[in-house]
């Protein structure tokens, strides 16, 4: 597996992105330079990804919905970058590829949330995550670094690419799995500090509500 699709690709993205909006980015020092990982973040936005994934100093394998993988062109340049197809329901697939590339010593983007989730329907609003990521990090005894961004779900409204407007990333301390805890109780772990993440950010940034995570449709005006 080469990695230089995803850093040619990470450093276009990153290039690009920075021209239409502000980056204020903390915690990279929690992202473990080497050995098998999952970065389990918040899901606002299609574009989240190419937010979270380049700032990293290492490699960062990350899924794609299977469809982008049957667009000519665009199915190839994942593939190059190391992206790997999931499917929309549950994909035993996908998962036993994310095993295989952990147990390579991997970093693994997930969004646990399985979807794009804001206000009450979201992990940093207090609904329940599904689950399946961190049992499988307790089960392979694989470290997680919770990941929150927000901002980047107002480029999907297009004024808003000329605005440079600001997106908010922290990365948090990376929590271990421990033997003498169930699957259950590591994933109220990551819930836990997933949103002192999001509290402390709040804090520190006073994002207006404006900036909060809100859904496609109505960042579109649909709703």
């Amino acid at each position: 597996m080469s990695d230089t699709g995803y850093r040619f690709s990470a450093w276009l993205t990153n290039t690009l992105l920075k021209l239409f909006t502000r980056v204020e980015l903390t915690g990279l020092e929690h992202v473990p330079l080497a050995g098998a990982a999952i970065l389990a973040g918040n899901h606002i936005s299609h574009f989240d990804p190419y937010y979270v994934g380049p700032p990293v100093p290492r490699p960062v394998d990350f899924m794609a919905m299977e469809e982008f993988f049957r667009v000519p062109v665009v199915g190839a340049w994942l593939r190059w970058a190391n992206v790997f197809p999931v499917k929309r329901s549950t994909d035993g697939l996908a998962a036993r590829e994310a095993i295989r590339r952990l147990k390579q010593g991997r970093l693994v983007a997930i969004f646990p949330e399985r979807g794009l989730r804001a206000g009450p329907t979201s992990l940093l609003g207090g609904a329940p995550m599904p689950k399946g990521t961190m049992a499988l990090a307790h089960r392979l005894g694989v470290t997680v670094v919770p990941c929150v961004i927000l901002g980047s779900d107002r480029l999907y409204r297009w004024r808003d690419w000329f605005r440079r407007n600001t997106v908010w990333i922290r990365y948090g301390p990376a929590l271990a799995p421990s033997e003498n805890e169930t699957s259950d109780t590591f994933q109220i772990r990551y819930e836990n500090a997933m949103r002192s993440l999001y509290k402390d950010m709040i804090r520190d940034y006073g994002p207006s509500e404006n900036d909060l995570p809100q859904n496609p449709q109505r960042r579109k005006g649909r709703e």
